[in-house]
C-alpha cells in the first residue's frame, strides 16, 4: 500500500514538473514573439523599404532553445487602400 502511494506521488510530481516547464517555455515564446514584433516594426519605421527574413534567438548563444523567424513582404494589392502595405509574419519555435 505504501509503495503504491509513493509511486503515485512520484508520478504526480513528474507530471507537475513537465506542466510547469511547458508553461515557462510557452510564456518565454510569447514574449519573444512580442520582441520580434517590436523589432520588425521599429526596423520598418526606420526603413520602409526593408523586406526579407530575419531570425531572433533567445537567449543569445549557441545553446539557445527559442527562436523567432520574421518574414516581411509586400502586400500585392495595387490600386487599393492597402497599396504599399507590408505583411509581417512571425513564428516562434520552442
Amino acid at each position: 500500500m505504501i509503495t503504491a502511494l509513493a509511486l503515485a506521488s512520484i508520478y504526480l510530481m513528474g507530471n507537475e514538473a513537465r506542466i510547469a516547464e511547458h508553461k515557462v517555455k510557452r510564456t518565454m515564446a510569447y514574449y519573444l514573439a512580442r520582441a520580434a514584433w517590436v523589432y520588425a516594426f521599429d526596423k520598418l519605421r526606420n526603413n520602409i523599404a526593408w523586406s526579407g527574413e530575419s531570425n531572433f534567438s533567445f537567449p543569445a548563444g549557441e545553446n539557445n532553445n527559442l527562436s523567432a523567424d520574421i518574414t516581411v513582404g509586400n502586400v500585392n494589392s495595387t490600386g487599393t487602400i492597402l497599396d504599399g502595405t507590408k505583411k509581417v509574419t512571425i513564428s516562434v519555435n520552442y
